[in-house]
């Protein structure tokens, strides 16, 4: 329930995206998506948390469930630490996070990270395959940032805006570092790329959402 409507806002510029990382309990034996379907299919289906209706993970879920071909029971939780808490306590099998969220964890050895939702690996999490490699290219999914600015602000505003981040982050190595070190991608372009790039995810994520019926509730 947000004070503001969708078309309140317009899109400035594209700053950084993240796949989608697919995570399980680093004590079992789940290690490919093959075994996370193996399994889901001896037990009757796949409990996966998320950070909420309509979040990321949910939409991995769904994507995770046409894919796979097995029946999956979505459990919402009120953030992405909630949902990996779930996991390591043993309510759910499987979710899928931000890198940010489950970095220390798979790197702590309470999670095993199988998966990562995109055709290219993640640097920090380079011994994870991506669904593509893995045959599931149908699951594909991004946590991603943007700046956006109100409903009628001045073209020559937005303008340079767009090319101020550019350069900030075409001459900022330490900035892109950060962001590289929490499994982030900088995808800074111009206006134009950032609206093609919002258009082709509604498009995309529109046609899952009237497939399965997902709502907010």
């Amino acid at each position: 329930k947000m004070p503001y409507a969708d078309d309140d806002l317009v899109p400035v510029v594209f700053t950084n995206a993240a796949p989608s990382v697919i995570v399980v309990d680093a004590a079992g034996p789940i290690q490919t998506l093959k075994d996370l379907q193996a399994y889901g299919m001896r037990k009757g289906g796949l409990s996966f948390g998320t950070a909420g209706a309509g979040s990321t993970g949910h939409f991995v879920a769904e994507m995770v469930r046409s894919a796979l071909g097995v029946p999956v029971t979505v459990v919402h939780y009120k953030s992405g630490s909630e949902t990996v808490a779930a996991i390591l306590g043993g309510q759910i099998d499987v979710a899928s996070e931000a890198p940010v969220g489950v970095l220390g964890h798979v790197r702590g050895g309470k999670l095993r990270g199988i998966a990562v939702c995109d055709d290219r690996r993640v640097p920090v999490l380079a011994d994870v395959p991506t669904t593509v490699e893995q045959g599931f290219a149908t699951i594909q999914m991004q946590h991603w940032g943007g700046v956006f600015a109100p409903k009628g602000t001045p073209v020559a505003i937005l303008d340079r805006i767009a090319q101020a981040m550019q350069k900030a982050f075409a001459t900022d190595a330490g900035l892109r570092a950060q962001m590289e070190a929490n499994g982030l991608r900088t995808t800074v372009g111009s206006r134009a790329d950032f609206d093609a790039f919002l258009s082709n995810e509604k498009a995309r994520l529109g046609e899952i959402v009237n497939a399965t019926g997902m709502t907010l509730e």
